[in-house]
């Protein structure tokens, strides 16, 4: 393995370790608390009120070091030179900001699928105190009835490290002088035994096929970053867009088994649950008392300014 693609494959494993981590995080915030009874009774802004809640877990439990680690990747392959607290704050703000869309579509697509599962309920003689004793009773019924949520919020945490990175990325294009905007980005496909697409013969939606496609990032931007959602793997996806400057002999000729490094995140994922569960049954408490159910948009201003004075990044 060349010095080049081990950079990538271990910054494939610090993005693994926050993507189980943080999966794990939202299911045991789900556990600790989620209130039914208040879902039940207040709908779809109950659920803002939670995700806005979780994203902001996501942004103290993780947010400094996920921003630190990219911004150590950026700068090993040439990208940047270092990040200050504003900028990184900044950086951890737009992320939670972006995951904030997914949050109000998540929730509107939960509270409209259970809000029509109760009615029929209703109609058929049942009252909400039987419809929650009922939902309580059977994990089984309320796993069907909230099996999107569930994943939905696990997605969320899987991604968080990905869209930072994304983020990032975008903000250093950004800043990238005009004589130098249609400088070229590798796509290099970055996978665990698997990659998407590898019977299709177009790199439309193909991890397998985009790998080693030279294009500006104003392009990429348009054909769709890693884990924008447009490859099969979606939101699941590794791979990563690395400058032609990096990688002065070209991308490696096939996809990059990161299959070794996916395995040592696991281990320390692992090793990091109890740090998870910990925190999530702290902070279940004070869901259980209540948080705000006002707008995703004061939510999220409320989040920043609190991350800006606990001095995150």
């Amino acid at each position: 393995m060349s010095d080049q693609t081990a950079a990538l494959t271990a910054h494939v494993e610090d993005q693994e370790v926050w993507r189980q981590s943080l999966a794990s995080l939202a299911s045991e915030l789900m556990a600790k608390g989620f209130s039914l009874e208040r879902f039940l009774v207040e709908g779809e802004p109950y659920l803002l009120g939670f995700l806005n809640a979780m994203l902001g877990d996501f942004a103290n439990f993780a947010g400094p070091d996920v921003v630190a680690e990219a911004d150590a990747f950026f700068q090993s392959i040439g990208l940047q030179a270092g990040l200050d607290a504003a900028e990184a704050d900044a950086i951890l703000a737009e992320a939670v900001s972006r995951l904030a869309g997914d949050a109000e579509g998540l929730a509107s697509e939960t509270a409209a699928a259970f809000s029509r599962w109760v009615e029929g309920l209703r109609r058929a003689g049942m009252t909400d105190e039987n419809i929650l004793a009922a939902l309580e009773a059977d994990t089984t019924e309320l796993a069907t009835v909230l099996g999107p949520w569930y994943r939905g919020i696990a997605d969320m945490g899987r991604s968080f490290a990905k869209i930072v990175d994304e983020t990032m990325q975008q903000a250093i294009e950004e800043a990238v002088p005009v004589d130098e905007t249609n400088r070229g980005s590798y796509w290099i496909t970055m996978h665990d035994g698997k990659v998407c697409g590898q019977h299709d013969t177009s790199p439309e939606r193909s991890c397998a096929r985009r790998h080693g496609l030279l294009k500006p990032f104003a392009e990429w931007v348009a054909l769709g970053l890693p884990g924008s959602g447009v490859t099969y793997c979606r939101g699941n996806c590794r791979c990563m867009l690395v400058t032609e400057s990096y990688l002065k002999d070209g991308a490696p000729a096939n996809p990059v088994d990161s299959s070794e490094a996916i395995q040592r995140a696991q281990d320390r994922a692992t090793r990091q649950h109890a740090k998870v569960v910990e925190y999530a049954a702290a902070r279940g408490e004070e869901y259980q008392t209540g948080f705000p159910t006002t707008g995703i948009a004061e939510q999220l201003r409320r989040a920043r300014s609190r991350t800006a004075r606990q001095g995150l990044g």
